[in-house]
């Protein structure tokens, strides 16, 4: 039982230091066209959403958020907008992994 213990308390020690690694890698820098061009791409290529017309980016200023932008589906086109709004919160939570918005 003891070598249970020790190997569970082991276990959250290493998540630990795994959530703090998350943190510590170094983002992308991107400008706000190119953050654009990449998420409506990556939109486009979702199922049902080939004719998403536009989307917006905007920046988020409070200095505690995890990330720096999000983004919504601006113009869904012949799109179903609840699909395409479905997939912008997909797009998003992918490219947030790897993209901040560069600083003004």
């Amino acid at each position: 039982m003891a070598g249970a213990i020790s190997l569970l308390r082991g276990d959250v020690r290493c998540r630990a230091l795994l959530s703090g690694l998350k943190s510590a890698v170094a983002k992308t820098l991107l400008s706000m066209a190119d953050l654009r061009y990449r998420a409506l791409a990556e939109i486009r290529k979702q199922p049902g959403c080939s004719n998403v017309q536009g989307i917006a980016i905007s920046r988020v200023s409070d200095q505690h958020a995890e990330n720096n932008w999000s983004l919504c589906v601006s113009s869904a086109g012949t799109a179903d907008a609840n699909t395409a709004a479905h997939a912008a919160l997909h797009v998003q939570s992918v490219l947030r992994r790897d993209y901040d918005l560069m600083p003004d």
